[in-house]
């Protein structure tokens, strides 16, 4: 019973020993990412959600879908920014086919902001009164 009693202290002291260095030598947690996703903006001529935009911070992968048999494509345009707000990348991808899909390994470091703005793009123009916005973190 005894040496039970006194593996438990020394465990005990241990693990706050060791908790105590972390703290000491500035230990920072793991970062945690967000992930978003957009929808195109219904007009008389394109439904609602004809674009799909999905971003997923494990990984940094971008998934972009046309979804609506409308005879226009989906364009998403993006930009990174680091924690201080200088953009350095931008960059698009195109969908143009029904239900057709891509996906894009965007390959972030963590904790830069990524914003997106996803638009239906008919012939190659951009359909601005159809584009949303939003912005995840790596």
């Amino acid at each position: 019973m005894r040496k039970i009693s006194k593996r438990v202290v020394t465990g005990f002291a241990a693990t706050v020993a060791a908790t105590a260095m972390t703290s000491a030598l500035g230990a920072t947690p793991a970062f945690a990412g967000t992930n978003t996703s957009l929808a195109t903006v219904g007009t008389p001529s394109y439904p609602s959600g004809a674009g799909l935009a999905y971003f997923y911070h494990a990984g940094e992968h971008l998934r972009i879908v046309d979804n609506a048999a409308d005879g226009a494509g989906v364009r998403i345009y993006w930009a990174f920014s680091d924690p201080r707000g200088n953009v350095y990348e931008n960059g698009t991808a195109y969908v143009g086919g029904a239900y057709e899909e891509k996906n894009i390994n965007m390959s972030v470091t963590d904790g830069h902001t990524i914003s997106f703005t996803l638009c239906v793009s008919d012939n190659g123009s951009r359909i601005q009164s159809t584009c949303s916005q939003n912005w995840a973190t790596a």
